[in-house]
């Protein structure tokens, strides 16, 4: 650790001394009024930097060193790209496409459920939602006339109204780090597009260039490292069409590669046994959130955020009125302020229920596509005469320990055991999962929601952009 850390700051100091020697040759030619010279750098070592960029995603580095590569190419007269790298240029702009999907997917899902999150303030963990009810319960306590009862003892409904200060700091401390989360993910968001941008760009120019020429697009070749990166981004936005290009992708990468590299049939149905075993807790969860907002949907925590940025969490029975006098005097005594309030609750409940289902559908579909894929996968190796009896999913660190978690929230305890030995490789799994009693909650819940209720809910509050639902 401490030698990263002494060649991280070297670095750093290198790259703020070689910053500063640019920014003056900068003001030397700016004061001349001349234009800056193109950086004199071998063409490998300008790929060489330009596949770092990429890799990492930085698109401004990304954006100047192609405008270097061009330059080379017109001064030496030769193609921006040969055969090859046009293709490790088809593989880097399907990759960063797919990356900026899974950035989008990372923060829609943090704006759905920051207020359920927990953050650590003063050695405390608190999510908003448990934190408003806490405020709310000391502040009632801190009243002499309750919600509930009468609080007759000075001394306990002061130190209920400091608690209440007290959880109010804290709230606001949770609030910051929600915000400075938030940006973080839109900016890694808009990173992600504009490398999405810069590389669309060179890809457009490149074919362009090859059509006029009569010739066509060679097909992208993807690295390891890539071909991960896809497989995560599919799992993140439960993409069953990226995931069957994925499949596609490795075939192709695996018939061309040396055959050292080549990955065998076995070893591929392993990961896709893994793939499918993953995509089947995914889709159990799913179905588990939509079944429990079905059924209690008016006691779920919901998300308001008002106009000028403030967030607020509430029930959809509070909205509701607990008389049939209540109901009827309500149009006469609601003011607009809660009228918008209670709008934006039915809103966001609404609009909260649509998403589950269609987090439940897209988790269906990927599931499907998972065992589409096993199954022909199966089916090579079964025609290779290989014994799959034994064959154990071959489970990533991550996916290991999401299946334990996952396996300690069972309550039978033989489904509890099965996942548990799945994680730790102890069982073997060749038989398709479906088959397995896993997959009981699955099919007896895929018939339970009515979507026809949920997408006539979801129109009648149609809200702006952000589903959690809005208030002025």
């Amino acid at each position: 650790m401490d030698k990263l850390e002494k060649g991280l700051g070297r670095a750093n100091l290198e790259h703020l001394e070689a910053e500063a020697r640019a920014q003056g040759v900068r003001h030397k030619y700016a004061a001349r009024g001349q234009e800056i010279p193109s950086p004199l750098i071998a063409r490998d070592k300008l790929i060489e930097l330009q596949e770092q960029a990429i890799r990492h995603g930085l698109a401004d580095r990304a954006e100047m060193l192609e405008q270097f590569r061009i330059t080379l190419a017109i001064e030496n007269g030769q193609p921006t790209r040969n055969d090859k790298e046009l293709a490790r240029l088809g593989a880097q702009l399907f990759t960063a496409q797919t990356e900026f999907r899974a950035s989008n997917e990372h923060a829609d899902r943090f704006d759905q459920t920051r207020h359920l999150q927990r953050w650590e303030v003063g050695g405390e963990r608190w999510s908003l939602t448990e934190l408003d009810r806490q405020i709310e319960w000391q502040s009632d306590q801190a009243r002499v006339i309750g919600r509930y009862s009468y609080h007759l003892d000075p001394r306990a409904r002061r130190a209920a109204s400091q608690e209440a200060a007290r959880l109010v700091t804290v709230r606001d401390e949770i609030l910051t780090r929600i915000d400075e989360r938030s940006n973080k993910l839109q900016k890694q968001t808009e990173d992600a597009r504009k490398l999405v941008e810069v590389l669309a760009s060179a890809h457009e120019t490149e074919s362009a260039n090859r059509a006029r020429d009569g010739r066509a697009m060679p097909q992208p070749e993807f690295t390891r490292e890539e071909l991960r990166r896809i497989e995560a981004n599919a799992e993140v936005t439960r993409d069953a069409v990226l995931l069957r290009q994925l499949n596609e992708i490795e075939r192709r990468s695996n018939e061309g590669g040396s055959r050292s590299e080549r990955v065998t049939a076995e070893e591929r149905l392993s990961r896709e046994i893994a793939r499918e075993l993953m995509a089947e807790v995914a889709h159990q969860e799913s179905a588990g959130r939509l079944t429990g907002f079905t059924e209690r949907g008016d006691a779920q925590p919901l998300v308001i955020e008002s106009g000028d940025g403030r967030i607020s969490v509430h029930r959809l029975k509070d909205t509701k009125p607990y008389s049939v006098i209540e109901r009827a005097l309500r149009p006469f005594i609601e003011n607009q302020a809660a009228r918008e309030t209670r709008h934006a609750i039915e809103a966001a409940s609404a609009n909260s229920q649509a998403r589950l289902l269609a987090d439940y559908e897209k988790s269906q579909s990927y599931l499907e596509a998972t065992r589409e894929i096993a199954r022909t996968l199966r089916a090579e190796v079964h025609e290779q005469g290989i014994d799959i009896a034994h064959l154990i999913p071959a489970l990533t660190p991550k996916e290991r320990i999401d299946l334990e978690i996952y396996a300690e929230r069972q309550a039978d305890p033989r489904e509890r055991d099965r996942y548990l030995s799945l994680a730790r490789g102890e069982v073997a799994h060749a038989t398709p999962l479906h088959d397995a009693p896993g997959s009981r909650f699955t099919q007896a819940h895929a018939s339970e929601f009515d979507h026809g209720r949920v997408a006539e809910q979801s129109h009648a509050y149609e809200t702006q952009a952000r589903s959690t639902g809005r208030a002025r």
